[in-house]
């Protein structure tokens, strides 16, 4: 009885510290301010996560991703994240001129998920997003005057809604703006300066709530030359840039699978530092981060992640991960897709350095003995403390052997643990500070196709082509597609041409910098566990029989399947 006693009472004790912590994350008063000086605010941010593809869906939410629940911000709140974003696209959710009126239940989703933020703590920037382009493109001429009107009814009306939501509630103007030209720049510059009267003027706390603003697309160097800041003698406006350099790595398009390009963001961020300074505006960096992030090579991915959010914080700038639901929080199943990744910009956020392996696999063929094999650790500054199979700590002299930052495995040790195809065993590196990083050792042979030759109908393909495949312990990295029987012109010879952008043709061809030829993830292809997918659009754009080359994992062994698709 005793024992029940002591089981209920903890029971109890427990349920009630789960109602506290529940009240907890809940306790933000989301209706005091309590003015913040912005570049204190950029300080508290730290860490920010953008709740994508949702409340900016077109036409709704729960177009493109299931509609937000509380518990995501639980776990994004647990996880160590400070602030988040929330893209909203209003286009189909307003009336007609003159008034322009939004519809009263999506303003309250909107304040609803605004205050599921809030109530948690969070710094939350709301934004008029893919308006940008599906009505407010200023480079566009047309009713050029109405689009501007628009745009400050939009903002009147949400200015009004959100005017008693406390300090940590900013907003930003735009999302992305269009256009290519200091003229389209300039149209923003002055979208800037009518957005920010209408919000002064709204009443409430917004005389002095934080305003975040772009410039032209976002882009670092056109902000730099074109931007504006609309009033200096205002004191609680922030700058806002976007960079997603270079996408050909964190798209995985035109065939780079790598990136080692290590001095790039301090170097770019240095620059936009003293425009910040120059200016007398903290900057917000609103979105970056690779997409498709689970496919993206894992170390160039985590050192990337890394160098940009270790560079933005020297320069005392705040950064928010993109995320659609599937980058970085599987928000279906509720789990990160990558939790070093997490952890590198958690770390980098507080200025805390990461160390790094030199791989994120090591690739074992088989019918290969298997010898030592030797890693390079980039600890920068850090100590490795130990190495991890499962729960099992790797002895040191006996499994492996370390001097300096050079460590080798003890091939009689990866004997151990490799069996059959695939990923066989996950080691783990913890080190005295930032992420632990992970190793996997995975024993593979070449992959075998269902076929290396098709035929299809010039324009006329229906569906994508898809191969039956076995991968063998390797995974898809990237496809090139060059025609077969194109001639130089100038010289006669065999000149084989991509057969989609065709300036491909002068890329470097390597795995850092582009392919000839390279053709683009998701876009062009993918794969699943047992098929590799082309898409009909590549076939359709077809003149003549050209070699698909699939190029698997390990990129170091040249594991390459040529497939020719010829055109009838």
């Amino acid at each position: 009885m005793r024992m029940l006693l002591v089981c209920l009472l903890s029971v109890l004790v427990q349920s009630s510290a789960l109602a506290e912590g529940s009240e907890a994350k809940k306790g933000e008063d989301i209706h005091s301010f309590h003015r913040v000086d912005p570049y204190t605010a950029v300080k508290q941010m730290g860490a920010g996560w953008n709740l994508g593809n949702t409340l900016d869906a077109i036409p709704t939410e729960g177009s493109w991703s299931p509609p937000v629940t509380e518990d995501t911000f639980d776990h994004i709140k647990a996880a160590g994240f400070q602030s988040v974003r929330l893209p909203v696209t209003w286009t189909h959710h307003m009336g007609e001129a003159p008034d322009y009126t939004v519809d009263p239940v999506w303003m309250d989703r909107v304040s609803e998920v605004v205050d599921m933020a809030l109530e948690r703590g969070f710094y939350v920037v709301l934004n008029v997003h893919h308006d940008s382009w599906e009505w407010a493109n200023l480079s566009n001429q047309d009713n050029l005057e109405e689009k501007h009107r628009k745009l400050k009814i939009l903002w009147k009306q949400i200015a009004e809604r959100f005017k008693n939501r406390s300090e940590k509630l900013i907003f930003e103007t735009l999302n992305e703006p269009q256009g290519s030209t200091i003229e389209d720049a300039n149209q923003y510059n002055l979208m800037n300066k009518n957005i920010v009267e209408v919000i002064r003027n709204s009443g409430g706390y917004n005389q002095e709530r934080l305003i975040l603003l772009p410039g032209l697309n976002t882009n670092i160097e056109k902000t730099i030359d074109w931007f504006k800041n609309p009033d200096p003698a205002d004191r609680n406006l922030m700058l806002t840039v976007h960079n997603y350099d270079p996408w050909n790595f964190v798209s995985r398009y035109w065939g780079t699978t790598y990136w080692d390009n290590r001095e790039y963001f301090d170097v770019l961020f240095g620059k936009l530092d003293a425009f910040s300074d120059q200016i007398g505006l903290p900057v917000i960096i609103g979105e970056y981060g690779t997409l498709a992030s689970g496919t993206v090579e894992h170390h160039s991915k985590w050192v990337y992640t890394d160098r940009f959010v270790r560079a933005a914080h020297k320069y005392g700038m705040a950064t928010m991960v993109w995320d659609i639901g599937i980058d970085h929080f599987d928000r279906e199943n509720k789990v990160w897709v990558d939790p070093i990744c997490r952890d590198i910009i958690l770390n980098a956020s507080k200025g805390i350095r990461n160390s790094f392996v030199d791989k994120a696999s090591i690739y074992l063929r088989d019918g290969v003995p298997i010898t030592d094999q030797v890693l390079q650790l980039e600890l920068n500054g850090n100590k490795l403390e130990n190495v991890y199979h499962g729960s099992t700590q790797l002895k040191k002299g006996e499994d492996y052997s370390l001097e300096g930052s050079v460590l080798t495995l003890n091939g009689k040790y990866l004997s151990t643990l490799v069996q059959d195809l695939g990923v066989q065993a996950t080691l783990k590196f913890k080190f005295n500070e930032g992420a632990e990083q992970s190793l996997d050792i995975i024993k593979f042979k070449a992959p075998e196709m269902a076929v290396t030759e098709v035929t299809i109908e010039k324009g006329s393909v229906a569906d994508d082509l898809k191969i039956p495949t076995l991968f063998n312990g390797t995974s898809l990295a990237t496809v090139t597609a060059l025609e077969l029987n194109t001639i130089d012109y100038q010289t006669g010879t065999p000149l084989p041409m991509p057969v989609k952008d065709e300036w491909t043709n002068f890329m470097p061809n390597n795995a850092f910098d582009g392919l000839r030829g390279g053709l683009n993830f998701n876009d062009d292809f993918r794969s699943d566990a047992t098929n590799v997918y082309i898409s009909k659009n590549v076939l359709n754009l077809m003149n003549d029989d050209a070699v698909f080359s699939f190029k698997f994992w390990p990129r170091d062994q040249e594991v390459n399947v040529d497939v020719i698709v010829r055109v009838k």
